[in-house]
């Protein structure tokens, strides 16, 4: 092939590469444009709320992302928009869950568990539409989640035979990153579709609507989270332990059980210890430990005006520890949100607060007393050591 050939081929890639992507796009939004919705009220009945996965944190609360989406499912619910709904999500490890909490939540919210169903196989848009359809046999769903993720979500579900129309659950302000983002990603959800792409796991249908088994009070280890419990016993009903005032003395579940009740829902078990506990003239106030985590530097000081953004996990994969006054036994441990805060409800008494990992060195051991009512604010400095 002649030298001049050669290089138009090599220069024409980036043309074509970006042809490709720019018509991907407008394939994608001009395909989906006209079943996305803002307001509820606008929506169509359908049969299913289907619930795109999210992050889930270690204590098994929801993120503020999952948390908007499961809210405005709950919305299109209650509404009687939908009858059932669909949660999927990233259950491929025992140690990580992200639908369990999603049921724990909406029971406690009072939907009746026949109307909740779990994918635990979503590992991402393609594989949660494709088992709806082929696992769950949906026909027919509204598909919730952020503004920027409808459009390539409404696209796959339809190009997959489902009748899907969508609803934004956009509470907050959306970074720009994840618009970017969904440009690439579009790519691959048009491949996928064209190329037929099968899930990882596919199995045994779970149709939606017809009779299952009503979970017992034998559930494997792991399936209810303390958060699944916070919600019945938290003034604001927010399923978030570390995050909310409770209407009882928090010390008093410090040693309950958190399990599956008769009813279906998580729940707190009963008893005369409990009682006697949450008797009023025997109740005293739990206070809490709340404070922000600053950590740095994430790139050398020596580069002058560099500057360098926390990676939010660099705040989620560490804990709060909280110890007795002996310095040695570990009363609580706690999680640390995206934003680098945390917040943590203890009885009335002296502790010591330890960020681990800390950094460079073992970690500050901070002396804290608790009151009731009350809370006492502890921040914490943590040197990455990079330089």
């Amino acid at each position: 092939m002649p030298r001049k050939h050669i290089l138009i081929y090599i220069l024409s890639l980036p043309l074509a590469l970006f042809l490709f992507i720019f018509f991907t796009n407008i394939i994608v939004h001009l395909s989906s444009s006209a079943y996305i919705y803002e307001d509820i009220a606008e929506t169509k009945e359908k049969e299913t709320a289907l619930v795109l996965g999210a992050a889930v944190y270690s204590s098994g609360n929801l993120s503020p992302v999952y948390q908007n989406r499961v809210d405005k499912a709950l919305e299109l619910y209650e509404a009687g928009k939908v009858s059932k709904i669909l949660a999927s999500g990233d259950n491929s490890t025992v140690e990580y869950n992200e639908v369990n909490p999603v049921r724990n939540y909406l029971l406690a919210k009072g939907v009746p568990n026949e109307d909740i169903y779990l994918d635990h196989a979503g590992f991402d848009t393609y594989s949660t539409m494709y088992r709806a359809r082929d696992i769950f046999e949906v026909s027919s769903v509204i598909v919730v989640t952020q503004s920027f993720h409808l459009p390539r979500a409404i696209f796959i579900a339809r190009a997959l035979g489902i009748d899907a129309h969508g609803v934004s659950a956009d509470e907050d302000n959306i970074k720009i990153s994840n618009y970017i983002r969904e440009v690439f990603a579009n790519e691959k959800a048009l491949i996928n579709v064209v190329f037929h792409r099968q899930p990882k796991y596919l199995g045994d249908t779970i149709p939606i609507g017809e009779e299952r088994e009503e979970p017992t009070s034998e559930l494997p280890e792991g399936e209810c989270f303390i958060g699944g419990c916070s919600g019945q016993i938290c003034s604001d009903e927010k399923d978030v332990a570390s995050n909310c005032e409770y209407r009882e003395e928090y010390a008093c579940y410090q040693s309950a059980t958190c399990e599956r009740q008769t009813s279906g829902a998580c729940g707190w078990t009963e008893t005369e210890e409990l009682l006697a506990c949450l008797n009023p003239s025997a109740r005293i106030a739990s206070g809490y430990v709340s404070g922000h985590i600053d950590i740095g530097p994430f790139c050398p000081v020596e580069i002058e005006g560099q500057t360098c953004e926390v990676p939010p996990e660099a705040y989620t994969s560490r804990e709060v520890i909280i110890y007795e006054s002996d310095q040695t036994t570990i009363n609580v441990k706690g999680s640390i949100d995206v934003e680098g805060n945390y917040r943590i409800p203890l009885g009335p008494g002296e502790y010591f607060v330890q960020i681990n990992p800390a950094g460079i060195g073992e970690g500050e051991k901070k002396q804290v007393t608790i009151k009731s009512s009350e809370t006492t604010i502890v921040n914490f400095n943590i040197d990455t050591g990079i330089r």
